[in-house]
């Protein structure tokens, strides 16, 4: 609770922070002397008009200006003390107001002229009507089990602040039942601390506070307990042994947890949080089924959604009858079989359409009538839903029937002789296009389970989708119009018959218990002291617990009336009732002109006396008028806003309704319809005395019409009939909401399965039909948008003209009044509340009177005086015709959640301004009228583009898109190598250019393919010429420097002859040896062979491979070898290894032009051996460098630009990487790194 006090305190502290910074706002410049500037001023404070106000008083303590909610503090407070006291205010203080209580900010701006800041905290009316609701600055969840009292400020709070400071801003009472914990009361208090309200808050009982704890942990339980069988449902569904392997158990389980969780939302649905949903209330949508099913909107939805997932899970076990083979039964069991299967069938499309019957009639919303209530979505959603359930249930009973049939003729004639007898037996219940649909549906079905291979055609799929669609709407409509027909012929004739005595009823019962007030009355007589004894009688009357249109007067032996009370019951002008003395209650009917028409009115009066003594009378009032009908709009503002809650069924149903006489002549007429009745249906109700159904024909529109008599009187219940063009709409616009829902379930599907979804935009022919289809209805979309803003301003004018027409007329009237009072020569006055109700009655509307803005009178003076509607009129409405001189001013005025058009006329009465103000319905309900035929035409029209589009596209795709498809199927079929392919194609367009230039490129490229072949052939030749020049080059400079060293030792006489000899020899030997090797391997490429693998020791290959270089070339230049490691050893082919050694050194031996250095280093890691052979040569730019590896590229003169590449061959053979740096007459890097091989 001291939680709750905190939160109470802060939101009272944050409401008077934030007027103190308007007012501050408003008042940190110099406060301005022209009223154009104080108004501006006013209006820049963005005050909340509902809720918020400011005003003006001069000098005088006159009210000069205002906006907002406020009210005259000079006419609020009734003495003079109290007017001074409520001057010299110095903080924020409260005001009670009849029904309103406000906290109010005082400010001088100048010498005894002051502004008024007002925040509504408290609206509590004395009436209860749907569209006026309590209001309490505090949010709802505050508001929970606490009381406020508002201290107006001249009220006495001094004992209350000495209570509060002995117990530090906190009382805790004595609790008032055993088991309730003690209440606690504190103030709330203004900027100056003192105490403006007290809050009672009460803890519930404990009995009550452990039964919220309770509902409190099931909640949780039950979610956690549907979390854990959702969890379990995801692991089964998941599982290969369910979706791939389609194993009985898991698909047993799935089902049973999802009965299970089904049934958890039972015990779920009782508890009160849930049951505070709009979608668990039984009210919108509910009807008797076994274990309540469907006992609220949410319970048909999740009902319907489970039985979906249940059968999701049996078409998964399904698929396995598509590639079951057809058996050979017996004629016998294929009979039973087929017999059972389709009569099965024929039971699932009733129970759907039993269902649906049943939702229609036990449901308060329109289901044609597209709403975005979310309650109407769920029941959409559950009827396609439970569609779904029974069309897979009739495909998987017609697929085993299938099995067991070796043709399509058993199951035909079965099905015939079946839907007969469905058909004779039901005909009443159905129309025959219903019939004709289900057949269809069961038809469908019975070929696609005969032939399965159709399914995947996108063409079937979409056909059998809008049979579907149309046999659901079919279904929606056929239901609808029996329930509508069923809710006039039976409850709304009851309702008209029952009304006059129900009234009596009510009127008899109300009597006694006025009696059981007689001391009060008697007292209330003799004293005659203001006090509202009428309003406290009428609340005790049944009359009153049950809403009933009355009104309670109090009068004096004279007449004069000394308290009285109205619901929707106006005061009465011009009729005398002239009724007897009666010390006993007397009734009687009575029928009084009021507002240009007869209402028809119950009374019941006694007098009172006391000792022969004649104390007053009292009259209580009954209207039985159809006015009050709840299935009526009575286009009277304040009549709609008291009007009782009308019956929830009708809301969303278009009825109208009529009353003749018994010649047939219009009595009553509130949907201004101008057909009467035609005589051949006269004489048909005058000779049946019973009630009849026909058709008549108003304003070019068609009209289902119930007849009955009662009374002399004939009443007229009448539906308008749709055409072509509604039930043309309603079914798009179903279709649309289907395909939609269709759509998107496919795409959480998508996302589900972790498939990948498509991009809709990614074929040329989508972007087609979407680009048309745009192009469609974007237009239509703006011609929507600004025809309705047509409409709403031709309503708009169409309301100026008639409301000004009507304020004119009523100024002429107050003008007949005053020159009257001219004609006899007396004192000019105001005109009376009688004058008032005169010129009410006739121009048939409310008229309001105010004399400088403020109420003088009115024709429905209990709203004033109750504190409905102000006593002051807008202050916007005032400044525009006092100040900018506006001869009207239109506003829509709000009152709890009801709105309604106010229009106000200036008339100068002397130096006072009266303002002659009309309140108009607002025009809203011909703007949704117009709305919904401007929606239902764009439905249609979009379809019919659409189609058009579609069919447009088609052609355009057959001209265009297909062959560009072929062409793209010849790209690809090219691209794949086959250029056997030529595309046909008959038209003489563009298209043919097209794709004759592709045939001739095809022909093109197969020629160029022969000619490349040989080319290649010759290349082949040249290539393999290099190749062997090259590999024969290398081996012959190590042939050639042995036998120029041979001579040379030869020349020189040197001893060691016979050494250099033998050496010399040796290597001239080993090299024609690898030369015929060289000739072998190019044999042996040309045959394709692969690698010889064999373990040799990588340092030693090196080493020989460099030997005859280091000896002959020792003098020019001196190699630098370096091995980090020991062990060497590498499976490779030796041979090819040595061809990348020999080619690399003799590239770093040429590219040496006089002294150099060839440093080679080896090195052993984990994963391979690395090498790396530098010289101090020549290097070569960037650019010739990035290209050393392509073949025939040499940066010699003679060179064939084949070892480098040659080399890189062989060790990507083997798994290795040759890479190269240099700088330009620095030298050039060759690494090499070869992977050890397990």
């Amino acid at each position: 609770m001291r939680s709750q006090a905190k939160a109470i305190k802060s939101e009272f502290s944050n409401i008077v922070s934030e007027i103190d910074q308007k007012q501050k706002l408003s008042l940190d410049s110099p406060f301005p002397k022209e009223k154009e500037e104080i108004f501006n001023l006013f209006k820049k404070l963005d005050l909340n008009k509902e809720k918020e106000g400011i005003s003006y008083l001069n000098s005088e303590g006159d009210l000069i200006l205002w906006l907002g909610n406020v009210v005259d503090p000079m006419k609020a407070l009734f003495s003079e003390e109290e007017k001074v006291n409520f001057l010299q205010q110095k903080s924020s203080f409260l005001i009670r107001h009849k029904a309103s209580v406000y906290i109010v900010f005082l400010q001088k701006v100048r010498k005894d002229e002051y502004v008024i800041f007002y925040r509504l905290l408290a609206f509590s009316p004395k009436f209860k009507a749907p569209y006026l609701k309590e209001y309490q600055f505090l949010k709802a969840r505050l508001l929970s089990n606490c009381a406020i009292y508002y201290w107006d400020f001249r009220e006495d709070v001094s004992g209350l602040e000495k209570l509060f400071s002995r117990h530090k801003d906190e009382y805790l009472g004595q609790p008032r039942l055993q088991d309730e914990i003690q209440p606690m009361l504190f103030p709330l208090r203004n900027e100056k601390n003192k105490i403006v309200a007290t809050v009672t808050l009460s803890s519930p009982a404990l009995p009550e506070k452990i039964s919220s704890q309770k509902e409190n942990f099931l909640l949780v339980f039950y979610l956690l307990l549907g979390t854990s069988l959702l969890s379990l449902l995801i692991y089964f569904v998941k599982s290969p042994s369910f979706y791939r392997e389609r194993k009985p158990l898991p698909g047993l389980l799935i089902i049973l947890i999802l009965i299970g969780l089904r049934f958890i939302f039972f015990p779920l649905s009782n508890l009160e949080k849930i049951q505070s949903l709009s979608i668990f209330s039984p009210s919108s949508a509910s009807f008797f089924s076994l274990w309540d099913l469907t006992k609220s909107p949410g319970d048909i939805f999740l009902t319907s959604f489970f039985l979906f997932l249940i059968m999701g899970c049996l078409v998964v076990y399904s698929r396995t009858l598509q590639e079951s083979k057809k058996r050979k039964p017996s004629l016998l069991l294929s009979l039973a079989a087929n017999s059972t299967l389709i009569f099965t069938s024929l039971f699932f499309i009733f129970i759907f359409q039993e269902i649906l019957f049943r939702l229609v009639y036990h449901s308060n919303i329109n289901l044609l009538r597209f709403s975005f209530d979310f309650s109407f979505f769920l029941l959409h959603l559950s009827i396609l839903l439970f569609f779904l359930v029974s069309f897979f249930a009739i495909f998987i009973g017609l697929r085993v029937a299938s099995l067991y049939s070796l043709n399509l003729i058993l199951p035909l004639l079965i099905l015939f002789l079946q839907f007969g007898g469905y058909f004779f037996l039901f005909k009443e219940r159905n129309t025959p296009l219903l019939f004709l649909l289900q057949a269809s549906i069961i038809f469908f079905a019975l070929f696609l389970a005969f032939i399965p291979k159709f399914i995947k055609r996108k063409e079937v799929l979409f056909s059998v989708f809008l049979l579907c669609a149309l046999f659901i709407y079919t279904s929606l409509h056929y239901s609808s119009s029996s329930r509508n027909r069923s809710l006039v012929q039976n409850s709304l004739q009851n309702i008209i018959k029952s009304q006059e005595p129900w009234g009596i009823f009510l009127l008899n019962q109300s009597l006694p218990e006025i009696d059981e007030q007689q001391e009060s009355i008697v007292s209330f007589l003799r004293d005659s002291e203001p006090y509202d004894l009428a309003h406290s009688l009428w609340q005790r009357t049944l009359v009153a617990k049950f809403n009933w249109y009355s009104s309670l007067e109090i009068l004096s032996p004279e007449g004069e009336l000394l308290s009285r009370f109205s619901l929707n019951v106006p005061k009465l002008y011009g009729f005398d009732l002239d009724l007897p003395l009666s010390q006993e209650w007397s009734t009687s009917l009575l029928n009084i002109p009021f507002m240009g028409e007869e209402k028809d009115i119950l009374l019941a009066y006694k007098d009172w006396l006391e000792e022969e003594n004649h104390l007053g009378r009292t009259i209580l009032y009954l209207s039985i008028d159809y006015d009050m009908l709840p299935f009526l709009y009575s286009a009277n503002p304040y009549f709609e806003l008291l009007r009782v809650t009308s019956i929830p069924s009708l809301n969303q149903f278009n009825i109208g309704f009529a009353i003749f006489d018994s010649e047939g002549k219009l009595l009553f007429n509130p949907n201004k319809i101008s057909s009467g009745i035609a005589p051949a249906i006269l004489r048909k109700i005058e000779t049946s005395q019973d009630s009849l159904w026909s058709f008549f024909t108003d304003k070019k529109r068609k009209f289902q019409s119930f007849y009955f008599m009662e009374a002399n009187r004939i009443y007229s219940l009448f539906i308008p009939k749709k055409n072509f063009f509604n039930y043309s709409a309603e079914f798009i616009k179903l279709l649309f909401f289907y395909l939609a829902f269709s759509l998107f379930f496919l795409f959480l599907v998508s996302l589900a399965s972790g498939k990948k979804i498509r991009n809709p935009f990614w074929s040329l022919s989508n972007r087609v039909y979407i680009s048309f289809a745009a192009i469609a209805l974007i237009p239509l979309l703006l011609f929507t948008f600004f025809s309705r803003s047509f409409f709403a301003q031709i309503f708009t004018q169409q309301f100026q003209e008639k409301a000004e027409a009507q304020v004119n007329f009523a100024r002429r009237l107050v003008d007949e009044f005053i020159l009257l009072q001219r004609e006899e020569m007396v004192s000019l006055t105001l005109p009376p509340e009688d004058v008032v109700l005169s010129i009410s009655s006739t121009i048939s509307n409310d008229v309001n009177l105010y004399q400088d803005g403020k109420l003088i009178s009115s024709s429905r003076r209990e709203f004033f005086d109750y504190g409905l509607l102000p006593e002051l009129i807008d202050g916007e409405i005032y400044y525009k015709i006092q100040y900018e001189n506006n001869p009207f001013y239109t506003q829509t005025q709000k009152i709890g959640d009801y709105s309604f058009h106010n229009i106000t006329t200036p008339y100068f009465f002397g130096n006072s301004l009266l303002l002659i103000s009309l309140p108009f319905p607002l025009e809203q309900e011909e703007i949704s009228k117009a709305t919904e035929d401007l929606i239902e035409f764009l439905f249609f029209i979009s379809a019919f583009f659409i189609a058009v589009v579609l069919i447009f596209a088609r052609g355009i795709g057959s001209t265009v898109i297909t062959p560009i498809k072929k062409l793209l199927k010849g790209t690809k079929e090219v691209g794949l190598g086959n250029l056997e392919i030529s595309i046909p194609h008959k038209p003489q367009d563009e298209m043919k250019t097209l794709i004759d230039g592709f045939n001739a490129m095809v022909e093109n490229l197969k020629k160029h393919q022969q000619d490349l072949a040989d080319m290649s052939k010759k290349a082949a030749w040249a290539e393999m010429a290099r190749r062997v020049a090259h590999e024969v080059k290398n081996p012959l400079t190590p042939i050639q420097l042995s036998a120029e060293h041979l001579l040379r030792v030869y020349h020189d006489k040197n001893e060691d002859f016979d050494k250099a000899l033998k050496e010399s020899t040796s290597y001239i030997i080993k090299e024609v040896e690898n030369l015929r090797k060289i000739a072998g391997e190019f044999l042996a490429t040309s045959k394709e062979t692969s690698l010889q693998i064999e373990s040799f020791d990588l340092k030693e290959l090196m080493q020989d491979t460099i030997a005859p270089y280091k000896k002959m070339l020792s003098e020019r230049i001196k190699f630098k070898e370096k091995y980090e490691g020991q062990d060497f050893h590498f499976m490779g082919d030796k041979g090819r290894i040595k061809i990348v050694l020999r080619n690399v050194l003799t590239n770093a031996l040429e590219a040496i032009r006089d002294q150099g250095e060839i440093e080679i280093k080896a090195s052993k890691g984990k994963t391979g051996i690395t090498f790396e052979i530098k010289d101090t040569g020549i290097g070569m730019e960037k650019e010739m460098l990035n290209r050393i590896f392509d073949p025939d590229f040499s940066t010699k003169d003679v060179g064939t630009g084949l070892g480098l590449p040659i080399a890189k061959k062989i060790i990507e053979d083997h798994g290795g990487s040759i890479k190269a740096s240099s700088e330009e007459n620095k030298g050039t890097k060759i690494s090499i790194k070869l992977p050890l091989q397990e």
